[in-house]
């Protein structure tokens, strides 16, 4: 359960450091800011053009902290840097700080009398994570150096660790062990200058400080920087991203470590393998492959992120987000989107949980055949591609058409749940009962009736079940391992075949008579976190009932042990079968009452999870691959 409380912790932490970037000033960014010390070339970018208020950030920390409390976040940091494998004292100093950084940042960002200033920042907030060739950074503009300084301090005194003082030409900055390689060593480095406190890595010889650390810690200004660029203010333009927090992972530089040699990453992959890299990349850095393989890079330049739409003026709190991969390839963005089928549209209140795939099988083939077909046909002079051509020809994706017929003109499949309670299960290895329940499955075709048909002589026990009219329902005899609250039905609506259960889900299968069978969207998924918080409540009340009667059992054993040693019997030290030494009696009670207080921690971050809805949605389009995602979350 450790695991399981960590990873708790770091969503939370998360969603509270992400919550800062849901608001912006609009205010004018300042192009003197953070963006002036970011390479236009950056493999990778997460920002903004303009600076975030931190008064704004309130309304969404109390939304994220899943309610926990900062002692609660101490402990489980604490339990952190203790489960280290090789224990606190043995891991690298840098590791160290950075993990109580992270607590020292938790602490005050969740506590209520929280204020930028304890962390040595000013009201709006300019920040950035970028790369100075293969060097990660971070970048955050300071308003108080003395308030960041006591922070960091304060941090390094929990760990007991000190930073070594380290010059750069007439720069001083802190930096601490991360790799202890005698070779090739690698330190957090942390650094203040222009105003700013940059943190990023020391990697010694591996990278020069003239294309590194320099350029990191602003002695250098890039030869063109992201502020000059143009880059963010085209994101915000074509794919309608907010300008305080969006960013972008380059396609083109990224490529080019396999293709160039003298590529950032490539030459920092070559130091450390000692030159294996280069050997075995070889093969992609000729003339030919440099231009067959980055000229499809150039097809899919990027992938680019950020916020699309945010309200916070009401309840609930809304924010919509968008990750994109950018693609100029038309041909296949045009084949692609052949495949886009029907997912129904539901105009009620949110479901519990909802999934839906739009996918038009007549054309799966077709499209699959002509991607195959011109992936064969391209004109290729690297040699890795046309091996890998040869390759392809061996399968031919129009064998697929043999499986596909039998589902002709299917346009989506999907799933709705509006309601589900689970109850106790009668005894104990059997499933629990279910309270109640309402849903509905739909399968959508464009010939319902043969589509059934197919389906019966694949199912036999389907074979004397006969589908309704257009509008009617009739039950739906499942053999099922427990007694559900409403019967299941079988119905018909236009172009859909749906199965449902419940009112609600009845009217949503009635609503689709109503609903044209057309392309309208690829993938949908949708989640209440209510019901993910009900699963676990019930999970989590099991397994204490369980480590309850073990603790129970344990002290009893360990009152029986104490009675017997006062009795003036040897006691012998507990051990298995192989002789070998187990924890006593005191101990497994002291374990089990542990686990026990980790479960109800998690019982109480699952249930600040209520009322919060994720609704997302993958489709095909004319510039790419959309992925676009909606948050809702209720005040508290």
């Amino acid at each position: 359960m450790k695991k399981g409380l960590l990873a708790g912790l770091v969503v939370a932490a998360a969603a509270v450091g992400a919550g800062g970037y849901y608001f912006a000033s609009h205010q004018k960014g300042a192009e003197a800011g953070s963006l002036a010390y970011v390479p236009a070339d950056t493999l990778l970018f997460a920002g903004g053009l303009e600076p975030m208020p931190w008064a704004a950030m309130t309304a969404f920390r109390d939304q994220f902290n899943f309610g926990m409390k900062p002692d609660q976040v101490n402990a489980l940091i604490d339990e952190m840097i203790k489960a280290d494998p090789e224990s606190p004292d043995a891991a690298p100093a840098g590791a160290r700080l950075a993990v109580s950084l992270y607590a020292e940042y938790m602490n005050a960002v969740l506590s209520k009398e929280f204020k930028p200033q304890m962390l040595g920042l000013g009201e709006t907030v300019d920040s950035a994570f970028y790369t100075v060739g293969a060097l990660p950074v971070i970048r955050v503009a300071l308003a108080d150096k003395a308030a960041f300084d006591a922070f960091l301090a304060k941090a390094e005194e929990r760990v007991k660790v000190k930073g070594e003082e380290v010059k750069l030409k007439e720069f001083s900055y802190k930096r601490y062990p991360l790799i202890s390689d005698a070779e090739q060593p690698v330190y957090l480095a942390i650094g203040e200058r222009d105003g700013f406190v940059v943190v990023t890595l020391d990697t010694g010889n591996l990278i020069p400080s003239a294309e590194g650390l320099e350029v990191a810690f602003g002695l250098t200004k890039p030869a063109q920087s992201l502020a000059t660029a143009g880059t963010l203010q085209a994101l915000v333009k074509e794919q309608g991203l907010k300008p305080f927090s969006l960013g972008y992972l380059n396609h083109e530089a990224l490529i080019r470590t396999l293709t160039r040699a003298d590529s950032p990453v490539a030459k920092l992959l070559d130091k450390v393998s000692h030159g294996e890299a280069t050997k075995s990349m070889a093969a992609f850095r000729t003339p030919e492959c440099q231009t067959d393989i980055e000229g499809m890079a150039a097809l899919w330049p990027r992938s680019v992120f950020g916020y699309t739409e945010l309200d916070t003026s009401g309840s609930p709190l809304r924010a919509d987000s968008l990750f994109k991969i950018v693609s100029t390839d038309n041909q296949t963005m045009e084949q692609l989107q052949k495949l886009r089928g029907f997912l129904p549209q539901y105009s009620t209140e949110q479901s519990k949980l909802s999934y839906q795939l739009g996918l038009n099988m007549d054309e799966l083939t077709p499209v699959l055949t002509n991607l195959w077909t011109r992936a064969i046909q391209a004109k290729f002079q690297c040699a890795p591609l046309v091996a890998a051509q040869d390759q392809l020809k061996q399968t031919n994706p129009a064998l697929l058409g043999a499986m596909t017929g039998m589902i002709q003109g299917v346009q989506g499949v999907g799933i709705d749940v509006q309601d589900l309670k689970l109850g106790k299960a009668a005894a104990e290895g059997q499933l629990p009962s279910i309270d109640a329940l309402s849903f509905v499955a739909t399968l959508s075709s464009k010939q319902p009736q043969q589509l059934w048909g197919m389906l019966a002589m694949m199912q036999p026990e389907f074979a004397s079940l006969k589908l309704p009219e257009s509008g009617q329902s009739i039950d739906l005899p499942l053999p099922l391992p427990v007694t559900l609250p409403s019967p299941i039905k079988l119905g018909l609506y236009g172009n859909h075949i749906a199965v449902f259960s419940g009112d609600q889900g009845k009217a949503l299968a009635e609503s689709l008579a109503k609903q044209e069978l057309k392309p309208n969207g690829f993938v949908h998924f949708g989640l209440d976190y209510g019901l993910l918080a009900d699963a676990m409540d019930m999970a989590l009340k099991e397994e204490m009932t369980k480590l309850e009667a073990a603790a129970d059992a344990a002290a009893e054993e360990a009152v029986a042990a104490a009675a017997n040693n006062s009795a003036g019997a040897d006691e012998a030290a507990p051990a298995d079968e192989f002789g070998m030494p187990q924890p006593s009696a005191a101990e497994r009670k002291a374990q089990a009452e542990k686990q026990v207080a980790e479960l109800k921690s998690v019982q109480q971050m699952m249930q600040g999870l209520r009322g919060a809805h994720i609704s997302s949605d993958m489709d095909f389009v004319t510039s790419g691959i959309d992925m676009r995602a909606s948050m809702l979350i209720p005040k508290k």
